[in-house]
């Protein structure tokens, strides 16, 4: 990853590949969309499959193209704190190639899907069948991810507004940012146009570690700000450790997850909520100093 733009460039993806590579998957962290045209056509040239998780993206752009828009699939997230929500939970999967995205309806319910062939009475042998779909002679194992009706209402109506809930986002973000402008602890991101949605309001504290943990601290034990650190880097968590997955060469993310700061940050975030939290990052840093 880039530290300053916290995301994969083509460049950084090509210095990594191995003839096992199938697929690329590029995260746009924090909102921001990657270098898409630049990274869909190293994967062309490669023949890989390129996946966009487009979870904290959602309506960002780049060149007048949404993000999610540029792969052969795409993954959104409707959670809560996401910009655009589906009260609580939700996702949805973007699939290029036709002959894939028809398997997706039984990969979504329990392996529900049409029978394959006319039936002369509609009721005969039942409203629809369950199957276990195949991709390439293999069989693929079904799930229960349904999204219910009122869910999609509301996502539907909110992605009408999702340009404007960006803009609006961004534009507090950027009020934030500009404010602390003259603090040389905190380097921020800054993007004025729709490649970036300000999912979340991201910092490094360039002072180090320590300096961010006494951040952290005085934020939420003095002025009572619980600032957050994410995301821990996939080859640190237990998980990953068991799998043998623990080796990785990622120098820019461990930096950057050593020293970030993830402030709060939503659309209903009240005005004297951020300007609150505005002069109490002043005053906390003021004090370390």
């Amino acid at each position: 990853m880039d530290l300053q733009t916290r995301v994969v460039s083509a460049e950084s993806i090509a210095k990594v590949l191995t003839p096992r590579t199938r697929a690329v998957v590029v995260v746009h962290l924090y909102g921001y969309v990657a270098d898409m045209p630049a990274i869909a056509e190293l994967c062309r040239q490669r023949g890989l499959i390129l996946i966009e998780d487009a979870a904290q993206s959602i309506g960002a752009e780049l060149d007048g193209q949404k993000s999610g828009s540029f792969g052969d699939m795409a993954i959104f997230s409707f959670h809560s704190h996401k910009n655009l929500t589906t009260l609580g939970e939700g996702g949805m999967l973007y699939v290029r190639d036709p002959r894939m995205a028809a398997l997706i309806p039984a990969l979504r319910h329990n392996g529900h899907c049409a029978y394959a062939f006319e039936r002369p009475d509609y009721w005969k042998p039942a409203m629809g069948n369950v199957d276990m779909p195949i991709l390439d002679g293999d069989f693929l194992q079904p799930n229960n991810y349904c999204l219910g009706e009122v869910e999609c209402a509301l996502g539907a109506k909110l992605l009408e507004r999702i340009d404007t809930i960006n803009d609006e986002k961004r534009a507090r973000a950027l009020r934030f940012i500009d404010a602390l402008a003259d603090v040389p602890e905190l380097e921020f991101h800054r993007v004025a146009t729709r490649r970036h949605n300000y999912h979340l309001l991201a910092a490094r504290m360039v002072t180090g570690p320590e300096q961010r943990d006494r951040f952290l601290r005085r934020m939420h034990d003095d002025k009572g700000i619980k600032c957050v650190v994410q995301y821990i880097p996939l080859n640190r968590y237990d998980y990953y450790r068991r799998l043998g997955l623990d080796k990785a060469d990622c120098p820019n993310a461990d930096t950057f997850f050593d020293s970030m700061i993830s402030f709060p940050f939503q659309h209903w975030l009240r005005e004297e909520d951020l300007d609150y939290m505005l002069q109490s990052t002043r005053e906390v840093l003021a004090s370390l100093r």
